[in-house]
């Protein structure tokens, strides 16, 4: 629970859930202070999908002949990015990690890969 790890990433579906947290947060005010941050809950990709997602990288590279197909596919305006802060203060904008996608992005990124292997004259996915 919040009380024995302030750090915890909580999601709130419920009133109920929200009064616990509250519960939660009240509590750990008495020995520290608390940064209470609010966004959108966007549910992480599933493990089927990070399975399907790496089955397709891998045949489309064996078919492709590039050991690196992954990399390639990250400088592909389909893949998503985010936004980084360096040391020294400037932004460089990165491919973000799959490992770090949401459902809805690990979805879009399949369904671009079986647009881009349509594209490829005499290559299908095995598992389709």
């Amino acid at each position: 629970m919040c009380e024995q790890h302030p750090d915890m990433i909580r999601v709130v579906k419920t009133v109920k859930d929200l009064s616990a947290v509250d519960r939660a947060i009240i509590k750990a005010l008495d020995t520290t202070a608390m940064l209470v941050e609010y966004k959108p809950y966007k549910p992480p990709r599933t493990l089927r999908q990070s399975r399907k997602l790496h089955v397709m990288i891998r045949e489309l590279g064996e078919f492709c002949g590039d050991e690196d197909m992954k990399g390639t596919l990250k400088t592909f305006t389909f893949w998503p990015e985010v936004m980084k802060s360096r040391h020294d203060g400037s932004v460089v904008v990165k491919p973000k990690s799959e490992a770090d996608f949401s459902a809805e992005e690990e979805s879009a990124l399949i369904e671009a890969l079986y647009r881009v292997a349509s594209e490829i004259e005499g290559f299908e996915f095995t598992n389709d």
